[in-house]
């Protein structure tokens, strides 16, 4: 995998990767299978990560678009029960803001690069989560026509 010219992980250490970040999520967070899982963060290595891990701890994860204002952001927060927000350090004072127009009780919130992020590759691979065809793997919010998703 590729950031622009630089590389950055092997399939394999991608693969690796994932699976210590989906046990630390599962060991260190108590995530279950089904549990939501957002990722507010513009594109970085990182994202593929974490989307492979959620994906091999049997998560949902919610991709939420980086340009959404906060109140937006509290929505899709609110309607899809996430329980843990990743967010890039550029997104982190809109995802502040976002908590603050939740309904719900606002989920735990980890800082890409940041040590509780880092701590979460210390772990163990974990091994795969056995689900069915059918276990939705993330859940998408788009506002088409009418400004609502």
């Amino acid at each position: 995998m590729f950031e622009g010219d630089r590389a950055v992980w092997s399939f394999r250490e991608l693969a690796s990767l994932s699976a210590q970040i989906a046990a630390g999520l599962v060991l260190r967070h108590g995530l279950k299978p089904g549990d939501r899982v957002a990722l507010v963060m513009r594109n970085c290595p990182a994202y593929l990560a974490l989307l492979f891990a959620c994906w091999r701890a049997g998560l949902i994860c919610v991709p939420v678009n980086a340009k959404l204002h906060a109140r937006e952001i509290a929505h899709i927060l609110d309607d899809a029960g996430a329980v843990l927000i990743f967010v890039t350090a550029d997104l982190a004072a809109t995802v502040q803001e976002a908590s603050g127009f939740m309904l719900a009780r606002a989920p735990a919130v980890l800082l890409v690069d940041d040590a509780d992020y880092r701590a979460l590759t210390a772990f163990d691979e974990a091994g795969e989560h056995d689900g069915a065809a059918r276990d939705p793997a993330w859940q998408f919010y788009t506002s088409g026509t009418t400004g609502r998703s």
